[in-house]
């Protein structure tokens, strides 16, 4: 065989590998972005889960977010009465007649159901007259 006959079935070798590989890689860029939409769709999902969470049974009025000292001056649960009369800083959010939306730096148990039955001074008093 001449070269010319080599030659020609290294380049149509070498068209064929090429083409290979690229499909090879077009599909796995079909799959990322396949991959890519299903969690844009459950980052979606997760979204509206957190707008269903975040709904408040009473009206909240945000505020400016004061800086407070809040104390924990009583706890129906056992395992939380170590905390009594504990101190720290935080900044209140906003606050509604069923609570106040607090931030501070220590990670406090609010989504448990023992500290629904404690009870926290802000230094926010009302007076009804």
């Amino acid at each position: 065989m001449s070269i010319m006959v080599w030659g020609s079935i290294l380049a149509i070798l070498l068209v064929l590998i090429l083409l290979l590989i690229y499909i090879s890689k077009q599909k796995q860029l079909r799959e990322k972005d396949e991959y890519i939409d299903s969690l844009q769709q459950k980052l979606t999902e997760l979204h509206d889960k957190l707008k269903k969470m975040e709904k408040r049974r009473a009206f909240r009025i945000n505020l400016l977010e004061p800086e407070c000292i809040f104390e924990l001056i009583a706890c129906g649960d056992q395992l939380l009465k170590r905390l009594k009369h504990k101190k720290g800083k935080g900044k209140i959010k906003d606050i509604s007649l069923t609570g106040v939306k607090l931030e501070c730096d220590y990670d406090l148990p609010v989504r448990n159901s023992r500290f629904n039955n404690c009870c926290i001074d802000c230094g926010i008093h009302f007076f009804l007259w």
